[in-house]
C-alpha cells in the first residue's frame, strides 16, 4: 500500500503520533476543548486496539508543542472511523481543522478506504460544517451518544 508522510505537505508540520511526545498535549487539548475528553486508557485502548496509523498531530506554532490532533483507525477493512479531531482555540480559524482533515481524507483514499465516518455532538456546529464542507452527512441522530441528554450525529463520507 501507498501511504503518505509528513513531507507531502510543504509546511512539513503534520506528523505521525508518537505517544512519548504527544499523550500529555492530546490529553491537554481534550480537556480545554471537549466536555467529554478522552481518557489516557481510553487513547492507550484506542492504540492498541487499532494501531497509530491514522493519528496525525499538528505543530503548528513550530515550538515542538502539539497543537492539534486528529485520532482516526480502520474499524472494518474498507472504512476509517474519526476518535477525534481537535485544534488548539488559538488556531480554530486558521483552517488547521479543514488541513487535518484533508490530510487524513488523503490518506485513506492513497490506502484505497470506501468510507469516512464518526460522531459529533448536536451542538458543535462549527464541526458540523466543517465535515458538510468535506461531503460528509449526517445518516443518524444518535441519542445520549456523549451522555445524557448529549446528543450527537452519526455522520459519514464516500470515498
Amino acid at each position: 500500500m501507498k501511504s503518505i508522510s509528513s513531507e507531502t505537505l510543504s509546511t512539513k508540520i503534520i506528523s505521525p503520533y508518537n505517544a512519548k511526545r504527544d499523550l500529555n498535549d492530546i490529553l491537554r487539548l481534550e480537556l480545554e476543548i471537549f466536555n467529554d475528553p478522552m481518557s489516557r486508557n481510553l487513547i492507550d485502548y484506542l492504540v492498541s486496539k487499532y494501531g497509530i496509523d491514522y493519528f496525525y498531530v499538528v505543530d503548528i506554532s513550530g515550538n515542538h508543542q502539539l497543537n492539534g490532533y486528529i485520532l482516526a483507525g480502520i474499524d472494518t477493512s474498507n472504512s476509517l472511523y474519526i476518535f477525534s479531531l481537535a485544534v488548539e482555540e488559538n488556531y480554530e480559524k486558521q483552517s488547521w481543522g479543514s488541513k487535518l482533515l484533508d490530510y487524513i481524507i488523503t490518506k485513506a483514499k492513497v490506502n484505497r478506504l470506501t468510507h469516512i465516518s464518526l460522531h459529533v455532538e448536536i451542538k458543535n456546529y462549527s464541526a458540523q460544517i466543517l465535515y458538510q464542507k468535506f461531503g460528509f452527512t449526517e445518516n443518524l441522530l444518535v441519542k445520549n451518544y456523549y451522555g445524557p441528554g448529549k446528543d450527537g450525529f452519526s455522520m459519514e463520507l464516500q470515498l
